[in-house]
């Protein structure tokens, strides 16, 4: 077996975007507002978060996380799911190296209204394994324009309402013969 790689060995050879421009971590709840968006924090905040991803748990470091932050926010002390907050992400590409980023998690539902109607500009996350598709798309003007060629999909009173009823009639035959 090969040795393992740590994150803070990958975030020495890997770019860490997170340090270019405004980052989110230095006003938003999460894990690196408390220790600071450092390497050796990210390492410890993503050894963490794997342990919770190899037991398919990471809703529960994200409560974690939305808990710690309530505790520390008279505004969220009856409310901790609605609290965003922001963790360590390596974001895999399509176009480009493997890139350390940081994630926004969105749970205010206020929030999550208003950030889906504003920005539909999909994550990187799925480009690697789904390329430039209509689910996995980063380039808005692209997305918009399959997402155009689909829309009748997208509004079954015009496009399923004519096959309804012969659906509906082919169900009741089958749960007769059945």
């Amino acid at each position: 077996m090969g040795t393992q790689i740590s994150p803070l060995q990958m975030m020495s050879m890997l770019k860490d975007k997170s340090l270019e421009g405004f980052d989110p971590s230095t006003v938003m709840h999460g894990p690196l507002m408390e220790t600071g968006n450092t390497p050796e924090a990210k390492n410890d905040i993503m050894i963490e978060m794997q342990t919770y991803r190899k037991r398919g748990k990471m809703h529960l470091f994200w409560e974690k996380c939305q808990q710690q932050a309530a505790a520390k926010d008279p505004y969220y002390a009856n409310n901790f799911r609605g609290v965003n907050f922001v963790v360590p992400v390596l974001s895999p590409s399509d176009q480009e190296m493997p890139f350390f980023n940081n994630s926004v998690i969105l749970s205010d539902p206020d929030d999550c209204e208003h950030i889906a109607r504003t920005h539909v500009k999909k994550q990187p996350f799925f480009s690697a394994l789904l390329f430039q598709s209509l689910i996995a798309t980063t380039d808005n003007k692209h997305w918009a324009r399959q997402r155009n060629y689909l829309n009748e999909v997208f509004l079954p009173k015009s496009s399923l309402a004519k096959i309804f009823p012969v659906s509906w009639n082919r169900a009741k035959v089958c749960a007769v013969v059945s």
